[in-house]
């Protein structure tokens, strides 16, 4: 029988670019949201151009055009929220853009 080897779980930080015209920015779909995860490999850093639509969220990274969208309309906990990135869809576990969003957008009223 092999021995699973379990990793560290992923720690990073999270940030809004702009952050005074925050909410202005979300509804207009042009706020910048920075997260930078460090891992075994070192620090991965990706920007996304974040849009608010009902209950939920739309990012776009930037360099790739990748697109997620995050659904909070379940409740305001992050274990509510739901992604269309893979670690949302595919490995059933809270991914780091409901993570991140969860965290900096609660009590914004948006």
């Amino acid at each position: 029988m092999a021995t699973q080897i379990k990793l560290p779980k992923p720690t990073g930080t999270c940030r809004w670019i702009r952050p005074d015209s925050l909410v202005d920015d979300l509804l207009e779909g042009t706020a910048l949201f920075r997260i930078a995860v460090k891992t075994l490999r070192g620090e991965v850093v990706k920007t996304y151009k974040v849009r608010y639509f009902d209950r939920g969220f739309e990012l776009i990274e930037r360099g790739t055009g990748n697109r997620y969208r995050v659904d909070a309309s379940f409740g305001p906990k992050a274990e509510h929220w739901t992604c269309s990135c893979p670690d949302g869809m595919y490995r059933n576990r809270t991914c780091k853009h409901v993570s991140a969003l969860n965290k900096t957008t609660l009590g914004l009223g948006v």
